[in-house]
């Protein structure tokens, strides 16, 4: 039992030392050289990233393979707004280093996790920008590449006035789907008159570059 509980102890000081390295650990991307889009051979192929996160908490791990869409792969598909170009990050993928905008770095902080990988398109870095006989093969297939996803997610960002809107727009479908409200009552649920921050929300929310994107 003794020998049990040292090893056991062991291992978690070995996980604890691996999360403190990768969380604090200086991350010299200098030391990366720049991605190399591998080509695609086909037509009618695809990249796909994969997020994981080795540990709680811990960086994002990104492994960029390519798919043929006629296999159907399994993937979420991003919609988004690109953002100020000027304002960029650095990820690493595949052991190598891609700039990428601020809205995208900030979405693969978000849908990775540590319980489960994921696989993910998003246009920006599935699609070789700088390579303009892809990007003419590419973009026609994006609507088909959206129409095959096992979800699409629109991505308006984590501002907590989203997050509010997204709850008012919520609890407004829930109410109002199971009564037939009517007076008073839909008065109250509408919150008409009152100081909520839910109608700011949602009109910000509404104003989102988002909806007028070309």
């Amino acid at each position: 039992m003794i020998l049990a509980s040292k090893v056991i102890t062991l291992v978690i000081i070995i996980f604890l030392y691996r999360i403190w390295r990768d969380l604090f650990s200086r991350n010299d991307n200098h030391h990366y050289e720049k991605l190399r889009y591998e080509r695609l051979s086909e037509k009618r192929s695809i990249r796909l990233l994969q997020l994981s996160r080795p540990f709680p908490f811990g960086p994002v791990k990104c492994e960029l393979s390519i798919h043929r869409m006629d296999s159907r792969p399994s993937y979420e598909a991003i919609s988004y707004t690109w953002g100020d170009p000027s304002q960029s990050r650095s990820v690493i993928i595949n052991g190598y280093k891609l700039e990428v905008n601020s809205n995208a770095f900030s979405i693969l902080q978000d849908r990775a996790t540590f319980l489960r990988t994921r696989k993910i398109w998003i246009d920006s870095i599935c699609i070789n920008q700088v390579d303009k006989e892809e990007k003419s093969v590419q973009i026609p297939l994006m609507r088909e590449i959206y129409s095959r996803a096992s979800r699409v997610l629109v991505w308006l960002g984590s501002q907590p006035d989203s997050r509010i809107a997204m709850g008012f727009i919520s609890n407004l479908n829930r109410r109002l789907r199971f009564g037939g409200l009517q007076g008073p009552e839909l008065q109250t649920i509408l919150e008409i008159g009152s100081k909520s921050p839910n109608w700011p929300a949602l009109f910000s929310l509404l104003n989102h570059q988002y909806w007028t994107r070309s």
